[in-house]
């Protein structure tokens, strides 16, 4: 089952890093990529939670570090299969 992954970018050199690995990570998975310079994405982030860039957002769910959500979203996929 595909999942979807939104990354909350400011265009910073670490955003930039950060989108990278979550698109290698992500595979065939779909990875959308939200501008905060844009009024309607910052809205959008405000509704997540979200304070700072970057941001992941995954199956709509905000995990307080890309590294924890990244390990949640992919191991749970191998022990379970999906």
């Amino acid at each position: 089952m595909a999942k979807k992954v939104d990354v909350f970018s400011a265009g910073c050199s670490v955003c930039k890093d950060t989108i990278e690995v979550v698109k290698r990570l992500a595979g065939k998975d779909e990875v959308v990529i939200h501008d905060m310079n844009k009024s309607e994405v910052a809205t959008k982030a405000k509704s997540y939670g979200i304070r700072s860039v970057p941001a992941v957002v995954i199956c709509n769910s905000l995990d307080s570090t890309l590294r924890t959500a990244l390990a949640s979203f992919y191991v749970s996929d191998t022990q379970t299969g999906i």
